[in-house]
Parts: structure tokens; C-alpha cells; sequence
């Protein structure tokens, strides 16, 4: 709205030297003005709105602070439109939080409300996003066979994005990957501590590095 009010006024302030005589080319500038002011006033909201949420999302990741990013974004969340891929997105900031926090169980509540399936648009990487951290969450909880049937799905959304999202499928088998050599840890099988200390090199954030810290533990007890 701002933009198309400040593309109006610049249209009618040069209105005089772009029509000199009037006519038609009067509704042109005014609604190029428009045009370009709703542009203009779309790309610097987004970029505003990019720049408050990475400074709230860096309360949980940075500052590791999962309390105080409930209490933030929690009400941000509330105010998002239900089916839409952006609420999906940030349910699960909000159930990492929780699992920040060792709240497995309120975590997948979370989760559970959501059904991405019903999505119209970006379906696959909402479906595939829910899906890898209830597998998470179901192994944290050393429940392999709850795990198994997450890991299914994401196997079956691998499959499905091979030709519609290629860069989203290989997303998706390097979960299936970290998924598998999990459940065989927990089965107890030591054979791939070498992956685990990759992926706790790799991590992107404290939470998952913690993770695969106490991962890392317990297949190095096992191959003791």
C-alpha cells in the first residue's frame, strides 16, 4: 500500500512533464506509477520481513535460546494462514524448539496438527520436512518402529521428487540416509561412526550437533 501510495505520488508530481497536454498518456503514467511502486513496496517488505524473522529464528539457532524463541514466534506462527507452506515452515521451527529442549512428546503434538498433504502449493517439501523430523523425534525417543513408517514416507517422497524437484529429492535421501544409519545404531550396529562424526562436523546449528554428539557416544560405546 505504501508503495503504490508513493508510486502515485511520483506519477501525479511528474504528471506535468511526461503530459505536457494531457489525454491518454495521463491513466499511463499514473498506472505505471502504480505498478512500479507496488513492486517496489512488495521487494523492500519482503526484504524487511526476511531480515525480522532471521533475527528471531537466530534467537533459537544462534543464541540457543529455545524459551525465548517460543515466546516470540509462538504468537508470529498464530497469525499465519493455515494452509499455507510458510505455516508448516514455521510449526517446525517451533517443534524444534521444543525438541531443543528435550519435549519430544509436545514436539510431535505440534507436528501433528499439521497436514501438508492438503497443501495446494509447494506440497512435497512440506510433506517431506514434517515427515523427516517426526522420524527424528520417533528415534529420539528410541521408537525404531514409529521411525520406520516416517522413513517410508520419506522414501516414497524421494521417489515422487526424482523428476518434479530433483534438488529437493536429494534433500530428501540425505535424510532418508542419516534416518537409516540411526535406526541401525539403535538396533546396535557401530558400523558407521565415521558418518555420524561427519554429520556432527556438519551440523548447521547446536541442536543437531548435540544430537550427534550423544549419537556418536553411544556408537563409540558400542564399538568398544
Amino acid at each position: 500500500m505504501a508503495g503504490a501510495a508513493l508510486g502515485l505520488g511520483v506519477a501525479l508530481a511528474l504528471m506535468g512533464w511526461f503530459c505536457p497536454d494531457g489525454g491518454f498518456s495521463e491513466a499511463f503514467v499514473i498506472g505505471f506509477g502504480l505498478l512500479l511502486g507496488i513492486v517496489a513496496g512488495r521487494i523492500f517488505s519482503a526484504a524487511w520481513a526476511k531480515r525480522k524473522l532471521d533475527g528471531i529464528l537466530a534467537i533459537l539457532y544462534q543464541q540457543e535460546d529455545p524459551l525465548r524463541f517460543l515466546e516470540c514466534f509462538a504468537p508470529i506462527v498464530e497469525k499465519t494462514p493455515r494452509q499455507t507452506v510458510e505455516y508448516v515452515d514455521g510449526m517446525s521451527h517451533l517443534a524444534y524448539a521444543y525438541e531443543a529442549l528435550g519435549k519430544y512428546d509436545d514436539s510431535l503434538e505440534l507436528l501433528e496438527q499439521l497436514h501438508p498433504e492438503n497443501l495446494k502449493l509447494h506440497q512435497l517439501v512440506a510433506r517431506s520436512l514434517v515427515a523427516n523430523q517426526k522420524m527424528r523425534l520417533w528415534l529420539l525417543k528410541n521408537d525404531c518402529e514409529m521411525a520406520e513408517k516416517q522413513l517410508e514416507i520419506l522414501r516414497e517422497l524421494a521417489e515422487a521428487a526424482k523428476l518434479r524437484a530433483p534438488a529437493v529429492g536429494e534433500n530428501i535421501t540425505q535424510c532418508i540416509r542419516l534416518g537409516e544409519v540411526w535406526l541401525e545404531c539403535l538396533k546396535g550396529d557401530p558400523e558407521h561412526l565415521d558418518y555420524i562424526r561427519e554429520e556432527k562436523a556438519l551440523a548447521k546449528n547446536w541442536v543437531h550437533r548435540e544430537e550427534m554428539e550423544k549419537l556418536e557416544a553411544l556408537f563409540g560405546g558400542m564399538g568398544e
